[in-house]
């Protein structure tokens, strides 16, 4: 990305705001590469040399990561460490 569209995206006058524009940027891309691996794991384990059962595989994982850090993402106010 580049450093225009970044601080585009950052720019807030609270940062608590940038962080949470940037979890969920994170969220949209980690999972859309998780269901690509899961939908299409044969033809993409073709195209990059890996066992398809590997990117399936991957494919859960990112998948549960992405809906783990849009939750951060929805949270209005990061809870404070007892």
């Amino acid at each position: 990305m580049s450093q225009a569209l970044l601080a585009g995206l950052a720019r807030t006058t609270r940062p608590q705001s940038a962080v949470r524009r940037f979890l969920a940027l994170d969220a949209v891309v980690t999972g859309a590469n998780g269901i690509a691996y899961l939908a299409a794991s044969g033809p993409l384990g073709e195209l990059l040399g890996v066992d398809a059962g590997l990117l399936l595989e991957l494919g859960v994982f990112l998948t549960a990561f992405a809906a783990g850090v849009a939750w951060l993402a929805s949270r209005p106010q990061p809870r404070r460490p007892p």
